[in-house]
């Protein structure tokens, strides 16, 4: 089935109809987003005529900020742009070349409008002396096993940014993120992409960039981290302007003189939530959202990853009541629709 801006080829989709040999957390994410969209795009292959601008930008800056890493930490803030900015051009270009659409991308005023954004994150990074340590594993890639409560095993891959040693030895696992939606305490405390990180650094392999030969072999960490964290790099910026006003009309309506008019105005008070807001000019947040992960953790962490991976190899890909509201943001609408109407 191929209808609306969707397009299958018939080598795509005779790829993706075998099982994956690895799954990764985002083709999980898909599946638990709606398990129908995961058919669409995993299993038929349906292949997207647009992609994200957002995207582009959220790779570029790993990118960059791997690369300075890799090179020691010496280059200045500047190197950090450059790359930047090469990284981007070429995702744009590739993206127009494979006659894609950049969604979010208007030309030179997104450009510039990331690129200022790219500026505060880097600067801030680059200044931050907690990043100012050895990185054990910097954007490497990983395979690990996970075993489910019946013994099955599935195998899972993809690329961990950064495991962080410490000068007391200790490992700390951080995933880097460009987006605006700041984590809560309930998500760090079950999100699966860390869990699955940690699971990879107690048992899992990890990949050198280049390939893997005798010269170059894989490596283990075999430790658990001392603690999780997402790194909002948003935060490195500060706040344009104060949360809440210092002053609010007086809520007892009285009124007082005008010195310069002499009319009467709206008396004023101290806005009693003033202290309680941000102040223009501060840091939007911390950037290190910390967890932890105990070893019962992650163990019900990988039986429900492997449940998950058990219900995609029984081919259960119902449509997801509750993603409803978001179904105006899925690509696959018109398929949905269609196959309502005429079930395949």
């Amino acid at each position: 089935m191929t209808t609306g801006n969707q397009v299958a080829t018939a080598a795509t989709k005779g790829a993706l109809t075998k099982p994956p040999k690895a799954f990764s957390v985002t083709a999980i994410r898909d599946y638990l987003t709606c398990p129908r969209m995961y058919y669409f795009a995993r299993v038929l292959g349906l292949q997207r005529e647009s992609t994200s601008f957002a995207g582009f930008f959220g790779q570029a800056v790993h990118w960059s900020i791997a690369n300075w890493h890799s090179l020691g930490r010496r280059d200045p803030v500047e190197v950090l742009l450059a790359d930047y900015e090469r990284k981007i051009e070429g995702l744009i270009q590739k993206a127009q070349a494979d006659g894609l659409t950049i969604d979010g991308f208007d030309g030179p005023e997104t450009l510039e409008k990331y690129r200022a954004l790219a500026t505060e994150m880097f600067a801030g990074y680059h200044a931050d002396p907690r990043n100012q340590v050895e990185l054990v594993v910097n954007e490497h890639r990983f395979e690990v096993e996970i075993t489910s409560s019946t013994k099955k095993v599935y195998l899972f891959s993809g690329y961990v940014d950064q495991v962080r040693r410490h000068p007391d030895g200790s490992l700390h696992l951080v995933d880097l993120k460009t987006g605006q939606t700041r984590p809560s305490d309930h998500l760090l405390t079950l999100d699966e992409q860390l869990s699955l990180y940690a699971i990879a650094m107690v048992r899992g392999r990890f990949m050198r960039p280049g390939k893997p030969d005798d010269e170059n072999p894989p490596f283990t960490i075999g430790q658990a981290p001392a603690s999780l964290s997402l790194a909002m790099l948003r935060d490195y910026g500060s706040y344009a302007k104060n949360e809440f006003t210092e002053f609010i009309d007086d809520p007892s309506g009285a009124k007082v003189k005008n010195p310069e008019t002499g009319r009467l105005v709206k008396a004023k008070i101290p806005n009693p939530k003033f202290a309680e807001g941000y102040k223009k000019g501060e840091r939007k947040g911390p950037v290190f959202y910390r967890t932890q992960r105990s070893a019962f953790d992650l163990r019900q962490a990988e039986i429900d990853l492997a449940r998950v991976c058990g219900s995609i190899r029984m081919k259960q890909f119902f449509r997801r009541p509750s993603a409803h509201g978001s179904c105006d943001m899925c690509r696959f609408r018109a398929e949905c629709v269609q196959e309502r109407a005429e079930p395949i």
